[in-house]
């Protein structure tokens, strides 16, 4: 279906979801990718999925709720899994976690826009803790300062705040509306032209392997550990050891490990706390709860 700001197609039949994997997706090499869901982790529902392909103008709307485990095990998985085949995401981590604990999916080939940002900004807190930005900070830095138009549809995505307030499980009621698949399908569609604006910034060799690396380590940080919901998990810090060593004069690697988060800091931001070696938001995470 065509909307004012991009065209989708929900595939929420067995023969459509096979056509477009056999005909679309299995012979792209890149493609933007996005979740919905209900507390999209391993403990919530995974509804929706939204592919992209490379220079296309089309999104396609793998409907789970519909398809079930039968779309992985028919040619998804197989994608999802292929690491030749790049996927354009923001904030993998989640989308990861739900994938690899509810339909033993283990997502390959991510190009991270959230790592890319950290690569090409080095964004800190206050206290030079490196930190992760927001899609929306990166959408507005994007458009005020890399010359990216980006049509956004801001009626509609009031609308479907107001809906996923007023109900938290409207993206497994189905039929699905159309704000709700065209909100789907436009929140996936500016990410390669995003990516393609980003990484000219970069002046860095082997930039893509070495996001692609790090945004490997960084949905493993999510979905390869237990108690998902700790607060540790949840917080905004950037680990600065999913950045491959070969960048270690940009992103060094020496430091220590800190006791709650278990990610690598350089020595001047740990801290010990109660005997224990912490970052210093760990340090004021025990703090708090102390």
């Amino acid at each position: 279906m065509a909307s004012s700001s991009c065209s989708y197609l929900l595939l929420d039949t067995r023969e459509k979801a096979t056509e477009i994997i056999d005909s679309v997706i299995n012979k792209v090499n890149q493609f933007s990718l996005d979740f919905e869901g209900v507390r999209l982790n391993r403990n919530g529902e995974l509804c929706l999925i939204q592919i992209s392909p490379a220079d296309s103008n089309v999104c396609y709307l793998f409907d789970i709720v519909a398809l079930g485990s039968w779309v992985f095990d028919n040619g998804l998985k197989t994608v999802l899994e292929n690491k030749d085949i790049d996927k354009i995401m923001f904030d993998c981590r989640n989308d990861a976690d739900a994938l690899k604990h509810i339909y033993g999916v283990t997502l390959s080939g991510i190009l991270d826009l959230q790592v890319l940002e950290y690569m090409r900004l080095k964004s800190t807190t206050k206290k030079g803790i490196p930190r992760v930005s927001s899609l929306g900070w990166i959408l507005a830095n994007a458009q005020r300062n890399l010359s990216l138009r980006i049509p956004t549809n801001e009626a509609l995505k009031r609308k479907v705040s107001e809906m996923m307030n007023a109900d938290r499980s409207v993206w497994i009621r189905r039929p699905l509306s159309d704000d709700l698949l065209e909100y789907a399908a436009s929140d996936v569609m500016f990410l390669q032209p995003l990516y393609k604006r980003m990484l000219l910034l970069i002046d860095q060799r082997d930039t893509v392997e070495l996001l692609r690396i790090a945004s490997t380590r960084y949905a493993a940080r999510r979905a390869d550990v237990d108690g998902v919901d700790a607060f540790y998990i949840k917080n905004a810090v950037f680990p600065l050891d999913i950045i491959p060593s070969s960048v270690a004069q940009i992103f060094p690697d020496s430091g220590s490990v800190c006791c709650g988060c278990k990610w690598r800091f350089t020595d001047e931001k740990m801290t010990t706390y109660n005997g224990l070696k912490l970052c210093l938001r760990c340090k004021d995470v025990h703090r708090w709860m102390d």
